[in-house]
């Protein structure tokens, strides 16, 4: 028996491991930066763990660069872009291997934007991994608290308190295509930063059903109903009982794991029930706002698909890492027409199909007409030891 549940752990494991990075591989082959170029300034941030000094620490500026600078130029500080083609000024070489003195003073505040004291800021100023260059500090009544040590490109830091969700981040005091060093230091020299740490308001119990849960379709390219408090299909292909949504899966594969066209669509036929899309705040714990919209449009259908049967991508329609889905659902109308009571839910970590099902995490608010969507980590009404998710 312990074997049998061995082989089947490895293989939930692969399967996810599988899926997370078919997933990074289709972003990356989309992928384009946005209009500020913080799209390329993370990826070099992220090869830049790779392999120490690196593609990132080139000692020419590249006319990428030189574009990321300009359309930064307003936020810089009045920064001097750097002309495309040329060599780095020596003094930017000498502080990205040596490193340059920074100072930064964090402000950190609530969702409100109120100052949030004795709130612990910790981290570390990156320096290739030499030497010690780590902090914790707390800050003070006004929320500040002001750093300084070497850095060669960032400092990584999060911030936290009881009461409060944990927020994670970084700040780059290098600027591609910017003269950012000057006389030792990075400049502009001790920039504030605000930080937010979202306050634990009304965190409600919620049948939640996490992402390591596959959702099954029993049958291909079929619309069945799907009730988010029992995390399953209704009758007679399940333990379900209301039908919050329709939902309908289709998965092809082709030569390789690469290649695959799959779709997850989802439709509702109750008056009032919709769907609406959100961006996550991917810093913070909590990453979804407070409460669901009522006065949203709340879309009747919606469908997440990909194409790449063969080498190139041809549709893209899957939900983004920085996206979240919002529902209202066993809406009741009165006798004039107008929308009474509703309950409210959100879905999180991509709608994403393969070869045997769908993965997404839910959470449904038990509780009619609250917007709620801050979940209580502590429970799970759809079961008690299933924890261990965000909320």
């Amino acid at each position: 028996m312990r074997g049998i549940i061995s082989v089947s752990m490895f293989l939930t494991v692969a399967v996810v491991t599988t899926v997370l990075l078919l997933r990074d591989e289709g972003n990356e082959a989309a992928a384009a930066p946005d209009s500020a170029g913080r799209g390329e300034a993370a990826r070099v941030a992220t090869d830049a763990r790779l392999g120490g000094i690196d593609a990132r620490f080139a000692e020419t500026v590249s006319a990428e660069s030189a574009a990321i600078a300009h359309s930064f130029q307003e936020t810089n500080g009045g920064l001097a872009r750097l002309p495309p083609g040329n060599p780095k000024p020596a003094h930017i070489l000498k502080a990205q291997r040596e490193g340059a003195l920074a100072r930064i003073t964090f402000l950190v505040v609530d969702d409100e934007g109120r100052p949030v004291p004795d709130a612990t800021i910790a981290g570390g100023f990156y320096n290739h991994g030499r030497g010690s260059h780590g902090f914790s500090r707390q800050t003070g009544a006004d929320g500040t608290v002001t750093l300084e040590d070497l850095c060669v490109w960032e400092v990584n830091f999060h911030a936290d308190k009881t009461g409060y969700y944990e927020t994670r981040s970084r700040h780059d005091f290098y600027k591609a295509g910017f003269d950012c060093v000057k006389d030792g230091r990075w400049i502009p020299w001790n920039p504030t930063v605000e930080v937010v740490l979202k306050r634990k308001v009304n965190p409600v119990a919620m049948f939640v059903k996490p992402w390591l849960h596959k959702v099954v379709p029993p049958k291909q390219n079929s619309y069945l109903g799907y009730d988010l408090q029992m995390a399953d299909f209704v009758s007679p292909y399940g333990r379900g009982t209301n039908t919050d949504f329709c939902l309908k899966y289709k998965f092809e594969k082709g030569e390789s794991l690469l290649f695959y066209r799959s779709s997850v669509s989802i439709v509702f036929t109750n008056h009032f029930d919709g769907i609406y899309k959100a961006l996550l705040d991917k810093s913070s714990a909590f990453a979804t706002d407070y409460d669901a919209d009522s006065n949203a449009t709340y879309a009747t259908k919606m469908a997440f698909e990909y194409d790449r049967l063969h080498k190139k991508i041809e549709l893209d329609t899957r939900l983004k890492k920085n996206e979240y889905l919002v529902l209202r659902v066993r809406s009741i109308v009165d006798r004039n027409g107008n929308l009474s009571a509703a309950n409210y839910a959100k879905i999180s970590e991509f709608m994403e199909a393969d070869m045997g099902g769908v993965w997404f995490t839910s959470y449904f608010n038990p509780e009619t007409n609250n917007t709620s969507l801050e979940a209580d980590t502590s429970r799970n009404l759809l079961n008690p030891r299933d924890l261990g998710f965000p909320p």
